[in-house]
C-alpha cells in the first residue's frame, strides 16, 4: 500500500507541473481510444466529462472527490457532467432532474441533495414527482417553474445530446470519464496493475489519468 500512495503522488507531482504529458500510460490498460475519434485542434480547452448516474453508488462516493478536482483544473481544461440513463427508466428521470436542475440555475443546490437522497436517505426518486418534491424544499423554486422546465425543449435536446454522447463514446458503465472525446478511463482501468488499490484510491489515480490525458491533447509531445 506504501508502494501504491508513492506511485499516486509521484503521478500528482507530475501532472501538476504541467508537462503530464509525460507520464507513461499505456493504451488499452490504464485508457482507451475512443474509436473513430478525431483529436481535437491542440491549444484549444479539452474538455473532460464525468458520465454519471445518480441511482449509482460508486458515482455517489465519487462525487465529491471529482468536485473538489474540478475545481483546482487549469483554464485549459473544463470539466462537464453527463447523465447517463443506461437503459434504466430512474435513468431518464435522473437525466431530466439534472437538466432541469441546470436550466433552472438550482444546481448547487439539488446537484448533492439527490444523491444524498437516494444513498443516504433510502428514498426511490424515481419519479419527476418526487424530484420536484425535493427540489422545492432544498431550493425555493415553485411547482410552476419545475413544471414548466421539465416540459422545456432545452431539458428534452439536453437529454438527447447526453444519450448521443454515450452512444459515440461507447460509455458502458459509470462513471466513466470522457477526455477531449478522444479518451476514455473509468476506475477499472485506473487500478489496471494494482489489484489491492482500493476504490477511492482507484479513483483518485483516474483523475490523474484524466487530466494527464487532457495535458497530452492540449500540447501533445513532439513526435
Amino acid at each position: 500500500m506504501r508502494a501504491t500512495w508513492k506511485y499516486l503522488v509521484a503521478m500528482l507531482l507530475i501532472a501538476c507541473t504541467g508537462q503530464a504529458w509525460a507520464v507513461k500510460l499505456q493504451p488499452d490498460i490504464q485508457y482507451e481510444v475512443i474509436p473513430d475519434a478525431s483529436q481535437p485542434e491542440p491549444g484549444h480547452p479539452i474538455t473532460v466529462q464525468e458520465f454519471f448516474w445518480y441511482g449509482c453508488p460508486h458515482c455517489f462516493r465519487l462525487d465529491p472527490l471529482i468536485s473538489r478536482w474540478a475545481k483546482q483544473l487549469p483554464d485549459s481544461i473544463e470539466f462537464e457532467r453527463v447523465p447517463d440513463a443506461l437503459g434504466r427508466l430512474t435513468g431518464v428521470v435522473g437525466q431530466k432532474a439534472y437538466y432541469i436542475a441546470h436550466f433552472l440555475g438550482i444546481l448547487p443546490e439539488t446537484h448533492r441533495a439527490l444523491f444524498n437522497a437516494i444513498h443516504v436517505e433510502h428514498k426511490p426518486m424515481g419519479t419527476l414527482r418526487e424530484i420536484r418534491r425535493l427540489y422545492i424544499d432544498v431550493s425555493g423554486i415553485r411547482t410552476r417553474q419545475f413544471d414548466r422546465a421539465a416540459a422545456s425543449i432545452q431539458v428534452r435536446h439536453a437529454v438527447r445530446r447526453a444519450d448521443r454522447l454515450a452512444a459515440l463514446d461507447g460509455v458502458l458503465s459509470v462513471p466513466t470519464l470522457v477526455i477531449g472525446g478522444y479518451y476514455k478511463v473509468d476506475g477499472t482501468m485506473a487500478a489496471a496493475g494494482h489489484p489491492d488499490e482500493g476504490e477511492m484510491s482507484s479513483y483518485r489515480r483516474m483523475l490523474v489519468i484524466a487530466k494527464t490525458l487532457a495535458l497530452r491533447l492540449q500540447s501533445p509531445p513532439n513526435r
